[in-house]
């Protein structure tokens, strides 16, 4: 009888997605951990020690794909806590005991992973499996929203907080989950249970991208009240010679860098202009429809299973990259931000500096599409550093 203690690693994907965003570093993890290098698993930092034939097992969840990211945090957290029990059963059945388990989350897959941990603890999930680590990538902790100064960020509080149902107006801080508090404060409230569960993993990482994220802001990944990359050229920014795409120190610049475009983005200027100002409206309707089809399907969808089973606030039971998000809130939405209150103390922080267009899919490397050197890097990081 196979009676090895097994480490559990769950990998929860982000809004709109599906289990094979994740795929690259779940093969990462296979690849660094297979049965025949459990004999050597690398200490953790000065807490845990050299451990011997544990086995590492991934559990890349698929119970949250597509619109049913739409349904609200909560709903998805419990969806993802009744898998990892149901998973957590099925090997043990297979003579396989799950001992530790660490949480891995991709954007909107943080957040549902916090939930998650509030219903597995109040079931008593983490007094026979010790809770491990707890790591985010471009997840937005503090929400999303953005101050109501300009068309542009009218538009995208409205898609995100109307449109995307009730996932959007948790992270646009909007919704009333409990005694009239949004759910990003129900979650860093040192009272409830969600905070309390999240504070016994021995490590807690957040994955930032400093620039170059259209739906995640550093600010919001990073757990900061300030954002110090709002001007980028003006600051010189030091990287990782191991994992390049890792910032290790940066400072103001006496000279801030000109911005450069591509001679062949000059070149195509008059031709690509036209074609946008035809195009992107059309395109925008298009994504538009689509956002508020799925979120009328989930609104449905929601309050069936809400007339079919009791909801309770405290969890007793067991796209946004259509709309970019640059910047930092302003003064008037200061407060809404702050009640989130998640501390960054403690927490380690993984600033990502990434070269592309949209590092949000970069970062994880979502898709081949968005595969490069600089995700490749955060990856291998990860991989490296915390098992």
């Amino acid at each position: 009888m196979d009676e090895k203690p097994i480490a559990l690693i769950v990998l929860q994907h982000g809004l709109w997605g599906n289990k094979k965003h994740m795929k690259y570093m779940e093969d990462k993890l296979r690849e660094a951990y297979t049965d025949d290098s459990v004999d050597i698993v690398s200490s953790l930092h000065d807490w845990l020690l050299l451990v011997k034939l544990i086995r590492y097992f991934q559990l890349n969840v698929d119970v949250n794909e597509s619109e049913y990211t739409y349904d609200g945090i909560d709903i998805c957290g419990e969806r993802l806590a009744v898998k990892v029990q149901e998973h957590v059963k099925k090997l043990k059945n297979s003579s396989k005991q799950v001992t530790k388990i660490s949480m891995v989350g991709y954007s909107l897959g943080g957040l549902i992973i916090r939930y998650a941990l509030g219903v597995l603890g109040k079931a008593g999930f983490f007094e026979t499996i010790e809770p491990i680590l707890y790591v985010t990538f471009a997840t937005p902790h503090m929400g999303v929203r953005r101050p109501s100064t300009s068309i542009s960020s009218k538009i995208f509080n409205f898609v995100c907080g109307r449109m995307v149902s009730r996932s959007g107006e948790q992270l646009q801080l909007i919704d009333k989950y409990d005694n009239n508090q949004p759910l990003l404060s129900v979650l860093a409230d040192p009272e409830r249970e969600f905070y309390h569960y999240l504070s016994k993993f021995k490590v807690r990482r957040t994955y930032a991208n400093v620039v170059n994220d259209r739906t995640v802001p550093y600010w919001t990944a990073a757990l900061d009240t300030a954002n110090y990359f709002d001007t980028p050229r003006e600051l010189n920014i030091s990287l990782d010679e191991l994992y390049p795409s890792l910032v290790t120190s940066f400072d103001l610049s006496k000279e801030p860098r000109s911005r450069r475009f591509p001679v062949a983005l000059l070149l195509s200027s008059p031709i690509l202009i036209p074609l946008g100002i035809v195009a992107v409206p059309i395109l925008a309707i298009i994504i538009l429809l689509y956002i508020g089809y799925q979120g009328t399907r989930s609104r449905i969808r929601v309050s069936r299973l809400l007339r079919t089973q009791t909801k309770h606030p405290a969890a007793e039971n067991a796209v946004l990259e259509a709309v970019e998000s640059f910047h930092m809130p302003g003064k008037e939405d200061v407060a809404t931000i702050k009640s989130s209150k998640t501390p960054s103390k403690d927490w380690q922080k993984v600033l990502v500096y990434i070269r592309c267009m949209n590092a949000h899919g970069s970062i994880v490397c979502r898709e081949k599409r968005f595969a490069n050197d600089g995700g490749r890097a955060v990856i291998q990081h990860f991989v490296d550093t915390v098992l």
